[in-house]
């Protein structure tokens, strides 16, 4: 029983900090990529509400 409670003290390896630290840089790429999609998204949805407020200006509406 003993030999069981040394080898399980904290119940971590030292492969489970790795795997942890990997987990962690691939949650912070995560959010950087989708922050950067969203910007990116926001930045069309101008581009394309600009393009039809000019068309509707210059009496040309676009299909």
């Amino acid at each position: 029983m003993t030999n069981v409670l040394h080898h399980t003290t904290l119940g971590f390896c030292w492969l489970d900090i790795i795997a942890a630290i990997i987990l962690i840089a691939i949650v912070a790429l995560f959010i950087v990529k989708h922050r950067n999609l969203k910007k990116k998204l926001n930045e069309l949805e101008d581009q394309v509400s600009e393009r039809s407020a000019d068309d509707t200006i210059n009496g040309q509406e676009s299909l």
